[in-house]
């Protein structure tokens, strides 16, 4: 009886540790001791809870790994955006006549930085579509007819989109003011195409104006000029030509493809 009496509490004793081996993980996994990982206990209904526990943990881990990714991303393009605004205050007042044309320019460039802005944040801060930048300007200056869109699916990264929506800004203001938009006949048509290069593909955006009154080329160039080339040669170490001709203005732009995320050979056309 004795003997029986010491294997049943040697047995308890065995089963006991058993037990507290997984309940002790599980605690360990649920206060964050441990990191979030599958378990095997051999004791099914703690493997189920153990294990859904690891999942929602790693998920939490993700998230808040991606939350502080955004968190330092908005830091950077926020010192990135003031000294972006800076730059164009100063440039637009030294190109301005009068405190009123100041006030209409600046506010004209600062709703393009907005655009462009409003487009990231809808996105998480992963960039956009070449398309969703040009209609978002679009609409700011002229009806569908009159800006004509068609290109393949291109997706920008946030640098390139600020930019593109800066240029896209830039040409259409131009066309309102003394291009094709200037007058009710005349009409603009962006397209765009990537050229396939196994070694370096490139993009090709070009900007055409037809219809639009007759305009004399300036020995010098504007602040909005200056802008167009430092982002398609600065920020996507691209290439530029733009020229006048009798009905408006032809733009062509050509960078590589690392400017952006990603395309697509899906053709849009609005």
């Amino acid at each position: 009886m004795v003997l029986g009496l010491i294997l049943s509490t040697v047995a308890s004793v065995i089963e006991m540790h058993i037990l507290l081996r997984p309940v002790r993980a599980l605690r360990e996994l649920s206060s964050g001791a441990l990191p979030p990982k599958i378990l095997k206990t051999g004791i099914k209904e703690f493997d189920e809870v153990a294990n859904a526990l690891a999942r929602s943990f790693a998920l939490l881990n993700e998230r808040e790994k991606h939350q502080k990714l955004l968190v330092d991303e908005l830091n950077h393009r926020g010192r990135n955006m003031l000294t972006a605004i800076q730059a164009i205050a100063y440039q637009t007042r030294k190109q301005s006549k009068s405190l009123a044309q100041f006030g209409s320019v600046f506010e004209g460039r600062l709703n393009a930085m907005a655009r462009s802005y409003s487009l990231l944040t809808r996105n998480d801060w992963r960039g956009g579509s070449l398309q969703d930048v040009i209609l978002d300007c679009r609409k700011s200056f002229a009806s569908p007819d009159r800006i004509r869109v068609s290109g393949p699916k291109v997706e920008l990264l946030p640098k390139a989109l600020i930019g593109i929506g800066m240029v896209v800004h830039e040409l259409a203001t131009n066309a309102t003011k003394y291009g094709a938009l200037s007058n009710q006949t005349g009409y603009v048509t962006v397209t765009w195409n990537v050229e396939s290069d196994k070694s370096n593909p490139t993009v090709q955006f070009k900007w055409s104006e037809s219809g639009g009154p007759a305009q004399l080329a300036t020995s010098q160039p504007g602040f909005g000029t200056r802008l167009i080339a430092s982002v398609i040669e600065g920020d996507l170490q691209g290439k530029v030509d733009a020229r006048i001709e009798n009905d408006g203005l032809r733009l062509v732009a050509i960078f590589p493809l690392h400017s952006f995320s990603e395309y697509s050979s899906e053709m849009i056309v609005t």
